[in-house]
């Protein structure tokens, strides 16, 4: 049995494009080389990969074990590039960075006004995704680590190392009139008949949202809005009054009207509803040092400095 680093990338690719021509172009090879590699893999190996009677591609059952195989394989092929290029001293490291958007908005000015902190010699790629992203993405090894709202609840965490950078309150962003006399505060039921904005579905701080306010109960205006950003979402609520959750580190890095936000309570006393901001990485990768160096600077920036206590909500992918 004789299967190339070539070929790997071949199945790969042939795998996440699931049509033959676009594995091939993303390769920058013809469609017959391509086809021709991974039907050397399977003879050679002695099994079908794909099922290619079925439109699009599906993988045969041996094909879904060995996948994972071919994973762990192609981050060694990396290990031995990265060795190479190191000893040659063309070394330009790259860490594949991703974040999900409510993090990614203050994160990442602060992460590139900072880069001189960071080890010379280093690229960064990063690019904005949605927690379900982020886990496919690192299980497929497109990207080297990620940074999301946790708690992690899924079976993938059990291959993950996973690390706590930081808690973050979970603020109420309001235009409405409210007890005055609770200052800051807000009380979860004084939300139940205004009218809440939301980001779109896959983002985790609309399903805590959800689940926190309760909104099953509330009712929705005659027209509804879902957006991609928070900065909509603030201007939502500033022209049609209601509310929306931002995160706190969010208001404290742009330019959001003070005097509508609001801490949250309920029945947890002395206890404000937050978010766990968690770090994502394989086990086995190459860039360990890169990758540690990044998770300490993000836990120092943004400690809770005010030591108060949340009531960290959980979150069902």
């Amino acid at each position: 049995m004789n299967i190339s680093q070539q070929q790997i990338s071949y199945i790969i690719s042939l795998l996440e494009h699931k049509n033959f021509g676009k594995a091939a172009d993303a390769c920058f090879v013809t469609q017959p080389t391509l086809s021709m590699q991974v039907k050397k893999a399977e003879d050679s190996l002695g099994y079908k990969i794909f099922n290619r009677n079925i439109n699009p591609l599906v993988l045969t059952e041996f094909g879904e074990k060995l996948l994972p195989i071919l994973y762990e394989l192609q981050v060694e092929y990396d290990k031995i590039l990265h060795l190479s290029k190191e000893s040659e001293g063309k070394m330009l490291e790259e860490i594949k960075i991703g974040v999900i958007p409510t993090i990614a908005s203050y994160l990442v000015p602060e992460l590139f006004q900072h880069k001189n902190l960071f080890t010379s010699n280093l690229k960064w790629a990063i690019k904005e995704l949605k927690t379900a992203e982020i886990l496919d993405q690192i299980q497929s090894k497109k990207i080297d680590l990620g940074i999301l709202a946790g708690p992690l609840t899924t079976n993938l965490s059990e291959n993950l190392k996973v690390l706590s950078l930081y808690n973050e309150e979970i603020l109420i962003y309001s235009n409405q009139e409210l007890d005055q006399n609770k200052m800051n505060k807000i009380h979860i039921s004084e939300l139940k008949n205004a009218q809440p904005w939301l980001l779109n579905n896959g983002n985790c701080l609309r399903t805590q949202m959800i689940h926190f306010c309760k909104l099953s109960d509330s009712p929705k205006s005659d027209w509804n809005y879902e957006g991609g950003n928070l900065e909509m979402l603030i201007k939502m609520v500033d022209i049609n009054k209601g509310y929306t959750l931002i995160p706190d580190f969010y208001q404290k890095a742009f330019s959001v009207d003070k005097s509508k936000i609001k801490h949250i309570y309920s029945e947890h006393a002395n206890q404000f509803p937050a978010r766990n901001i968690i770090g994502i990485c394989s086990h086995k990768n190459s860039k360990k040092t890169e990758i540690n160096e990044l998770f300490n600077f993000i836990k120092v920036k943004f400690a809770n400095q005010d030591m108060k206590k949340f009531d960290v909500l959980e979150i069902k992918l």
